[in-house]
């Protein structure tokens, strides 16, 4: 886990925010190193007592957005999702719609936008209806690897993580 303190995570974009609880957590870590968090839902979940706590947050946004998008309307996505990932993004946290291949779905298109070498995906309930190997082949097609592995045996969820280690240039 030491060596995962060497990048500096500080903008964070989540895939999924449901209740807003780990959100809050993701985005105090945020704030904490000057960054901001953006997350993202096709619904506001969100108890008022819980958007009264993101509301005293500066660096927190809450974003209605469908990020499955892309695969219903033919590779368009939501262009403020597009703009934060692509702009800013030091840490995706994909948990959203888990159907599937959906959430590595998520991760392979967003993760392509992702540009800083050290950006980190972090996939929560992994790995889900995917085998690990398929993660791993995919991801590795747009620069990640497959990092940390002793940290989810340290939580009480299954996560993935993948660290950006080279920028792959497509012309599609």
């Amino acid at each position: 886990m030491d060596d995962m303190n060497k990048h500096i995570l500080k903008n964070i974009v989540e895939l999924g925010t449901f209740a807003g609880i780990t959100s809050f957590h993701w985005g105090v870590a945020a704030g904490l190193r000057g960054g901001v968090f953006n997350s993202f839902d096709i619904a506001d979940h969100r108890l008022e007592p819980v958007k009264k706590l993101w509301d005293l947050q500066p660096h927190m946004k809450f974003h209605l957005a469908d990020v499955m998008q892309f695969e219903k309307e033919n590779g368009v996505m939501d262009s403020v999702l597009k703009y934060h990932v692509e702009r800013e993004c030091d840490l995706l946290f994909v948990d959203a719609a888990h159907h599937g291949k959906s959430r590595l779905y998520q991760a392979m298109v967003y993760g392509k936008l992702m540009k800083k070498v050290g950006s980190i995906i972090f996939v929560h309930d992994f790995p889900g209806h995917v085998s690990l190997p398929e993660w791993i082949q995919s991801l590795a097609t747009i620069g990640f690897i497959y990092r940390y592995h002793d940290v989810s045996g340290k939580t009480t969820s299954s996560v993935g993580i993948f660290e950006k280690i080279v920028v792959v240039v497509n012309n599609d």
